[in-house]
């Protein structure tokens, strides 16, 4: 994909006369075009805060720096992403393939939007939010702005702070940093913060207090002068977090046997939807785990409708941990300056989280009305994707698990001419790999996994096999241990619902002789495995000309080359049974494993 673009701006200057005491407004020195200007001179959309800024206004992270910034909106997605809206323009896919339409930057280069989620801004000299079209200044795509902190760069003096936030629920956020003068033309810089808080809302199941933090973060700058006009500046930083943060925290649901929740009500906090409405009610029946699909096994559940308590099975669980490395070479000329970047980035992320947000009933099973031996709460052992449980009530649970890795390119050069004409002009690359799993497993396709772990394979099923083996039909195995899948549970389940208990001798063998496999802990459930490649080149520039001392003529242009590759593996169970590709053993062969990991 090839991109051109070509953009012209006339701006105006003008001032006007002060009929009451005069008032001075600060003046923020900003780098958008790759040279120290005042914000105030540039014909530019921007929100710029300085260090002093930050700290009166309290911008900690990036959900209150969108409460300084106007027009600038945020929220946790699904999955592992975040959503960004600036002048309610943005980027609300959240999938491993989608390409923002902003640049969240550090230092100049793109990080990951949903890292500064978490430890947020530190020892930063100041942030610069640009509205509107900015590909003629920044090398990635950004239709919708940018948003570009700038870290503190090391000086000449042994100096330092040490600062600390203390807040109820235990909250501690520290933040520190030294400056150290290594020698006469070099200088190293070393920040640190940790943000703790306990959990402040009850999960009454489990008794744990969860949405807590527990993240830290640690910066490694050093500057080295090469000469009286060139240096070179070394930036590392490290952030590592593992709390119960949740992913969405509450719900509201009007609950509706048709839809599952009402859209046209605001419902209740933290209730659930009816099964009858959602897709886990079908395979509650397949599973056999229930008779009917309007069985609603959260009807009687408790329902706290507090924003500080939850109902859930499990606590919430967040890890991420991320690297980011920025090398740049700067040479000064008496007519402008050259600039030369590289960058390095990593990220891991992991989160769980309950997708019902509530605590069922007992599954009753599907067979206690036809035989009242067999009328008693189904129970079993389950393997999600995350952890290992006992499941005795209906349950759903997400899960996202991330490995990112980018690397970019930049070279820039600025004039400074003294005439009335000067220019930006610069190139860039960047290359980007995700694997992403996104995962949504409940207590039936768990079920479905392997007929073993069924109490009516041992009550029932195994031992109606033996006894049809023992009575002369040939190759029956001795129980249905080893069969697992949509196909097989639909085929078992219809077959009883046709014929009842009667139909065991000739349904069970017609099963017995069809294909047996067991599916993979990534397949039970909805699961979405994506693996992601992206590519992008820019050569970008402005042209800038005072036509007078008020009205300067801006002339931008980009050329861009941009290729994304993404290839998905998607599917509900094994719904895709039916297609040899997507069957389950295909899914865990080394055949698939060797197309998108090598």
């Amino acid at each position: 994909m090839k991109r051109y673009l070509l953009g012209f701006l006339l701006t105006g200057v003008f001032a006007s006369p002060v009929f009451s005491q005069e008032q001075v407004i600060e003046e923020v020195i900003v780098t958008v075009t790759a040279k120290e200007e005042s914000s105030q001179d540039l014909p530019i959309s921007i929100t710029a805060l300085s260090s002093t800024d930050i700290e009166a206004r309290q911008v900690q992270d990036i959900i209150s720096l969108s409460q300084q910034v106007p027009g600038f909106t945020t929220s946790k997605a699904i999955g592992n992403g975040s959503t960004f809206a600036i002048r309610g323009y943005g980027s609300f896919g959240v999938g491993a393939a989608t390409v923002n339409s902003y640049v969240m930057a550090s230092n100049g280069h793109s990080v990951v939007p949903g890292q500064l989620g978490d430890i947020g801004f530190f020892d930063v000299d100041r942030i610069e939010v640009l509205k509107g079209p900015q590909g003629t200044l920044y090398g990635r795509n950004a239709v919708g702005g940018v948003i570009n902190f700038i870290t503190s760069r090391p000086t000449g003096e042994f100096e330092g702070y040490a600062k600390a936030r203390l807040g109820n629920y235990n909250s501690r956020k520290l933040d520190a940093a030294i400056n150290l003068p290594l020698s006469p033309v070099t200088n190293a810089r070393i920040a640190v913060s940790s943000v703790n808080r306990d959990g402040w809302v009850d999960n009454l199941l489990t008794g744990n207090n969860i949405d807590d933090r527990d993240q830290l973060a640690f910066r490694f700058s050093l500057d080295r002068e090469i000469g009286d006009t060139a240096r070179i500046q070394l930036t590392y930083e490290a952030q590592s977090g593992d709390d119960k943060r949740f992913n969405i925290g509450q719900i509201y649901c009007a609950k509706d046997a048709l839809l599952g929740c009402d859209p046209f009500q605001l419902g209740t906090m933290g209730q659930p939807s009816h099964k009858a409405g959602a897709f886990t009610g079908v395979f509650n029946v397949l599973a056999n785990l229930t008779a009917a699909r309007d069985y609603d096994p959260y009807a009687n559940m408790t329902i706290p409708n507090n924003i500080d308590k939850v109902n859930h099975n499990i606590d919430p669980k967040h890890v991420q941990d991320t690297e980011f490395t920025t090398l740049e070479f700067i040479n000064e000329f008496d007519t402008g300056a050259l600039s030369v970047k590289l960058s390095y980035a990593t990220r891991e992320y992991y989160h769980h989280q309950e997708n019902e947000y509530g605590v069922g009933g007992p599954l009753p099973g599907s067979l206690g009305a036809l035989n009242p031996q067999l009328n008693f709460p189904i129970t079993f052992d389950a393997t999600f994707y995350g952890f290992n449980q006992y499941v005795d009530s209906d349950r759903q649970y997400e899960f996202s698990d991330v490995e990112y890795e980018s690397r970019q390119a930049e070279v820039r050069y600025a004039s400074d001419l003294d005439g009335d004409l000067n220019f930006v002009i610069g190139a860039y690359m960047f290359h980007e790999t995700t694997a992403n799993i996104y995962l949504v497993q409940s207590a039936a396709l768990q079920m479905m996994t392997d007929m073993a772990r069924h109490p009516y394979n041992a009550l029932v099923f195994g031992p109606s096999l033996q006894g049809l083996s023992a009575a002369g039909v040939p190759g029956l195995p001795s129980d249905f241990s080893g069969y697992g899948g949509t196909v097989f549970f639909t085929n078992l389940t219809l077959g009883l619902a046709a014929g009842g208990l009667a139909a065991i001798p000739t349904l069970l063998p017609t099963l017995a002789y069809g294909p047996k496999y067991t599916l993979p802990k990534e397949m039970q459930g909805f699961f979405q495995d994506s693996h992601n490649v992206t590519d992008s080149s820019a050569i970008f520039g402005e042209i800038y000309y005072d036509i007078t001392d008020s009205t300067k003529l801006t002339v931008g242009f980009r050329y861009d080359e941009f290729e994304n590759f993404d290839d998905q593996f998607s599917s509900l169970g094994d719904n895709s049974a039916g297609a040899a590709v997507y069957r389950a053993n295909y899914y865990t062969s080394p055949e698939y494993i060797k197309i998108f990991y090598d």
